[in-house]
């Protein structure tokens, strides 16, 4: 984890250090209950680890957006693109898309690192079609009882974004339980949503690092 912390801002190193706990007290617990798959087979690993670089595609597209966002010359970078045939006249609306779809693909990464370390049949989830992310995080903290970064994931919230239930006003992204509803149940500012895009990745990335460094026979 320190290495993650290195990289890290001063508020996502907080954030890690806040949840950090949390992560270890799961994997031990989880193992306490018999719910660890303490090794995987080679083949589940090689598929795995395909996954992970095709997720890792989706987070060197936010990098790059909000390294880009955040230059001092950005206005004159996007000009030179835009000359170049890139359609980025609509730039603000392309990079709040870009952070709800890693969000998105941050949310399946969280699915694919729960339902890769922990056994789904002793969880009591043996169909497929149980194994929907709301039923595993509401079975796991049943079993494993109140767990910081178990609570971290808004059902609502994921809900609204992995459905296109949502669309921006200005800087501030209007999210709806459904389609046609009056009035939206949330309003996150772009800058907000955003830190919550990073720090949903940096508990992937402490789940991952936990499993593999200290919870898993390698």
């Amino acid at each position: 984890m320190e290495t993650l912390k290195r990289g890290a801002g001063p508020g996502l190193k907080k954030f890690i250090e806040e949840y950090e706990p949390s992560i270890h007290d799961f994997f031990v617990k989880a193992n306490e209950k018999g719910l660890l798959i303490k090794k995987l087979s080679p083949e589940n690993r090689i598929r795995f680890n395909k996954f992970i670089e095709t997720s890792n595609a989706s987070l060197r597209l936010l990098n790059n957006i909000d390294n880009l966002m955040g230059k001092e010359n950005y206005d004159s970078i996007r000009e030179e693109l835009i000359k170049q045939g890139y359609d980025l006249h609509a730039d603000g609306l392309q990079a709040a898309s870009v952070y709800c779809h890693s969000y998105q693909v941050f949310i399946e990464r969280f699915n694919l690192l729960i339902n890769t370390f922990i056994n789904m049949d002793e969880l009591g989830l043996p169909d497929v079609a149980q194994k929907n992310l709301y039923k595993i995080i509401k079975k796991l903290s049943k079993e494993l009882g109140g767990n910081k970064f178990l609570e971290f994931m808004n059902t609502e919230l994921r809900n609204s974004v992995a459905h296109y239930k949502y669309y921006f006003k200005s800087d501030t992204l209007l999210l709806f339980k459904d389609f046609y509803d009056q009035n939206p149940y949330m309003a996150i500012p772009l800058v907000d949503f955003l830190k919550r895009v990073k720090e949903l990745n940096a508990l992937n990335e402490m789940l991952y690092r936990a499993y593999f460094v200290i919870y898993s026979n390698k």
